[in-house]
Parts: C-alpha cells; sequence; structure tokens
C-alpha cells in the first residue's frame, strides 16, 4: 500500500495586527502580523529581520535597523512547509525619524581673553547648526559637513562677561532636531562649568593656589590667572612687591611679611 500522504495546497493567510508607529524614534522598529499558518518568513522592499519564523496567530517581530526615512514598500510572506506561499502582505507606511544626537568634545577655556572662542562638538548626523542664547557664529560654521563628525564652531565675537546660555542644535535633512547641547566651559584647574566667562577688556581673574588656611610662612605665595596682562593692585592686609601681571597665565606673587593672625580682607 501506498504510505498515507497529505495534498496541501492552501497558501497561509496574513494580517495586520500592529502597525509600526509613524513617525517613530526606533530604528529597529516593531511589527506584529497574523498567519494562520506557522512557517518561514520573507522579507521584502527595504525591511528584514532576524525574526525569520512564523507560528500560528500573533507573530511580533522588529526589523533590522533602518536609517532615517519613511518606508512604504516593505513586505512579509510566509511559505509554509508544504511550499505554499501567502500573498505578500504590505506593511503600512511608516517614517523613521531619529534626530541627531550631540556630545561635547572641547570645552570653552574659562576665563579667556579670546571674544571669539572656538567650541568642538560630536553629532551622529549631518545637519544645520542652530545656535541659543547669547552666542551665534558665522556662515561658515553653520552646517556639519558628515554624520558622525567633530565640528569645531567659532563664536562671533562676545562682550565681556560670563555666558551660561548658550546651546547647539543639529536639525539632519529630514527636519529631526537634536536636543539642545548647552555650551560649557572647563576653568583653569580643570573642572567643567556651567558657564564660562570672557575678559577682554578687562582682566578676568580666577584663583589658581590659594594660600593654605593655616601656615606657618608670613610671606605665603598666592597664584592666579589674569586674561589680560597688566598691574597688580593689592588691598586689605596684603601687599606685595610683585606688580606685573602676564596675560592667558598663571601669577604667583608673594605677599610681603604679615603678621600672625587671620587675614579675610586681601
Amino acid at each position: 500500500s501506498v504510505t498515507q500522504f497529505i495534498i496541501d495546497t492552501t497558501a497561509p493567510i496574513l494580517d495586520n495586527v500592529t502597525n509600526v508607529p509613524t513617525p517613530t524614534l526606533d530604528n529597529t522598529p516593531p511589527y506584529t502580523f497574523h498567519s494562520n499558518e506557522a512557517g518561514a518568513i520573507t522579507y521584502g522592499g527595504s525591511c528584514s529581520s532576524s525574526d525569520n519564523s512564523s507560528s500560528v496567530g500573533n507573530n511580533p517581530i522588529d526589523f533590522n535597523t533602518l536609517p532615517d526615512g519613511t518606508y512604504s514598500n516593505c513586505t512579509v510572506t510566509v511559505t509554509d512547509s508544504a511550499g505554499n506561499v501567502s500573498s505578500a502582505l504590505a506593511v503600512t507606511s511608516f517614517t523613521v525619524a531619529i534626530p541627531p544626537y550631540l556630545t561635547e568634545i572641547t570645552l570653552v577655556p574659562t576665563p579667556t581673553g579670546d571674544n571669539t572662542p572656538d567650541y568642538t562638538f560630536y553629532s551622529t548626523e549631518a545637519g544645520a547648526i542652530t545656535y541659543g542664547g547669547s552666542c551665534s557664529s558665522s556662515s561658515d560654521n553653520n552646517t556639519t559637513t558628515e554624520a558622525d563628525n567633530i565640528t569645531t564652531v567659532t563664536f562671533n565675537p562676545l562682550s565681556d562677561g560670563t555666558y551660561g546660555n548658550c546651546t547647539i542644535a543639529v536639525t539632519d535633512n529630514t527636519s529631526n532636531t537634536s536636543d539642545n547641547l548647552s555650551v560649557r566651559g572647563l576653568d583653569k584647574l580643570g573642572n567643567i562649568t556651567d558657564n564660562f566667562t570672557i575678559g577682554t577688556r578687562e582682566p578676568a581673574l580666577v584663583q589658581i593656589t590659594p594660600v593654605p588656611t593655616l601656615t606657618n610662612d608670613n610671606t605665603s605665595n598666592y597664584t592666579f590667572f589674569s586674561t589680560l596682562p597688566g598691574t597688580i593692585n593689592y588691598s586689605g592686609d596684603c601687599d606685595s612687591d610683585n606688580r606685573s601681571a602676564v596675560g592667558e597665565d598663571n601669577n604667583t606673587v608673594t605677599f610681603n611679611a604679615l603678621g600672625e593672625g587671620t587675614h579675610s580682607n586681601c
């Protein structure tokens, strides 16, 4: 007798269950379809996935990574164990819209005697730069050159003062805009600050090495940074024969002999 066999000429039937949200910030978006048969999944159009087998019922899949753009040609088919191929199920059109991600690379030195300071950042995507707060830049610095690019911008001239409101954002070619990147400073001790200070007309000073709180040296040294060179003036209990300061560098002065006691007005 002939061994029992089954004839199956019926192809699986597929239906959409959960469409890809659109627009989506997920570049490996999820999608769910229903099949009335188990089988092997085949993808068409711009979409693919590592999910290659279907079961009876709902089948959630994740598409492989997709770049920004609109996808209207993606399809799914299922081939059952008898080799019957379903009709292609069209995935409803969806748009992947991932905004650029920005990271600071080189901060603005603070304080600085340069009123057109440079700032360097990294962007995952190319696009147009938007400046916020008190900072702006010339047209030469208005676009990043390519994705995964480190970009240095030179700010337009800034008046003396402290700047804590400067921001940078990048908008890609699909009109997705990054979060604002706050422009921060790096002080002379290597600390990151939420602002930066310009001192090009009047010197901006910052303490580098203070006098030890308790010392047996009555002619103590004190170090400060100045954005500009000039004449040092002393007040309070402190005085020194060191009268000249250099610009964009540290200056160490030695105080004249001080009497015992607390000195808080220098």
